[in-house]
């Protein structure tokens, strides 16, 4: 119980030195609801494990002792830092008690860079709380509404894991509030030949992404019902996200449209936490194949901004498998970027990346599914996992297999250039060719960006079929490793 309590204690000191700026920046305030709240959940894990010990008059039960290690050492590094950042602000006193409203204008870049950075921290605290295991996360007695406001991610995993837990007919009766059977966005009817998946469109005054699910299924028969009701579990899922701190876009909700009989649709209403620059749509593919006359456009951004790209493709994906699902189809024409308004020309592509989100939800399923739907999309067969291409019987859909998608997503970022050059040599069913290119690859990758990042995509594509890889392991080999490469740059 000793990293909840040092996280607490640290985090105590923290919230202290942000509150005494609240009445001088909205940010601050924000800031300080948001570290108070999640101290309040990890104080309501310390306090269950000590009422547990004071009710029995002895040691943790079994359970509860592997628990708390786990959890433990899934927080050790978080504390650490914590502890370090609480012990910088104690010998800033002075500061905190020399400002006032009418000092701001002279501290303001001292307390901008100072928030920025605790912005950043606190942020890792929210991921943190969603990765916790199920069991440790349910003891959390949580107002939803402020859980919602203060800690969306965390309040969305809470939500996601009940209505796992609820009965067929109450989730059903949770999903239809989500779902449409008619537009009522303006959408335009699209002709047999127009699959565009991702469509951005503005009403009342919010900006969506609608990203279209093709089908062929008659109204009437189960595979449309049962094609439904996965489609709404996963918009349920993704109706409780802010698209802040976790790059997945929040839900409104899904409608069909069958307006066109040889193209009806099952589509998702995804709402945009910012207004964009235009009504254009990017992928991280499409970016990589930018073109400059004849000549395709070389990387002209930041190497950190593939780094915090790297880092939002990977919360995504943490996100996504803390509450119980697995993409299927991690690939760069899955990762849409947007500009926000207002940005000068330095900050935007080529000179920028703009924020990714996570989409194409084609193939997303539930942990627990026995199927594997369909057959693997051309288009992903170079993210694809080996043993799903070329093992007979070919194994069923888990975990290892996005994290091995990921980690072709990182090498095809590291290289900025698309897999498909290499795509004789990666998709070879000889497997002594896959690994020399692959070699040759990762060589290139720690050349652009480095050793580390070059360990975290061998990492992410040496995992087997038959292997577990549970969030905190995850979180530990992936995540820690990125936020440490974008704080440091």
């Amino acid at each position: 119980m000793d990293i909840f309590q040092t996280i607490i204690t640290g985090g105590n000191i923290i919230y202290n030195f942000v509150d005494s700026y609240a009445n001088a920046s909205e940010r601050s305030r924000s800031l300080a609801t948001r570290l108070r709240w999640d101290l309040r959940v990890l104080s309501q894990f310390l306090e269950y494990y000590a009422a547990g010990e004071a009710k029995r008059q002895s040691q943790l039960s079994k359970d509860d002792e592997d628990l708390l290690e786990k959890s433990a050492e899934y927080l050790l590094e978080l504390a650490t830092k914590i502890s370090a950042t609480a012990e910088r602000l104690q010998c800033k006193s002075r500061l905190r008690k020399e400002l006032n409203k009418a000092l701001w204008w002279y501290r303001e870049e001292d307390i901008q860079l100072l928030e920025q950075e605790l912005f950043e921290w606190t942020t890792r605290l929210d991921l943190r709380l969603v990765g916790l295991p199920r069991e440790l996360k349910t003891v959390a007695e949580l107002d939803q509404q402020q859980a919602t406001t203060n800690s969306p991610n965390f309040a969305a995993s809470i939500s996601i894991q009940k209505l796992q837990s609820v009965t067929h007919r109450a989730r059903n009766a949770l999903d239809e509030a989500l779902f449409r059977s008619t537009v009522d966005l303006p959408v335009e009817s699209r002709g047999p030949r127009d699959h565009s998946r991702f469509r951005l469109m503005e009403s009342n005054g919010a900006t969506f992404l609608v990203e279209s699910r093709f089908h062929h299924f008659p109204k009437d028969s189960k595979q449309w019902e049962d094609l439904k009701g996965g489609l709404l579990r996963l918009a349920s899922a993704l109706s409780c996200l802010d698209g802040t701190t976790v790059s997945l876009m929040r839900c409104e909700h899904l409608f069909h449209d069958d307006r066109d009989p040889l193209a009806p649709y099952f589509g998702f209403a995804n709402q945009l936490p910012f207004p964009v620059v235009d009504g254009s749509c990017p992928t991280l593919k499409s970016l990589i194949n930018a073109m400059q006359g004849s000549v395709r456009l070389p990387a002209a951004h930041p190497i950190n901004d593939r780094f915090r790209l790297a880092l939002s493709i990977a919360t995504a994906v943490f996100f996504l498998h803390s509450v119980g699902f697995t993409h299927h189809s991690i690939a760069s024409h899955n990762v849409v970027l947007f500009e926000r308004e207002h940005l000068s020309v330095e900050q935007k592509f080529p000179h920028g990346l703009g924020k990714a989100f996570l989409v194409g939800f084609d193939a997303v399923k539930e942990d627990y599914s026995l199927t594997d739907g369909n057959g693997i999309p051309d288009a992903d067969s170079l993210y694809q996992h080996p043993d799903r291409l070329f093992v007979v019987p070919r194994p069923k859909y888990g975990v290892v297999h996005d994290i091995h998608s990921l980690g072709m997503v990182f090498l095809e970022i590291a290289l900025w250039k698309p897999l498909e050059r290499y795509r004789p040599k990666l998709l070879s069913p000889d497997g002594e060719v896959r690994e020399q290119i692959l070699i040759e690859l990762l060589r290139l990758a720690a050349i652009s960006m480095g050793n580390r990042f070059k360990t975290m995509i061998s990492w992410c594509l040496g995992r087997s079929s038959d292997e577990t890889v549970d969030c905190l392991r995850f979180s530990k080999e992936v995540i820690e490793g990125l936020e440490d490469m974008v704080s440091v740059l």
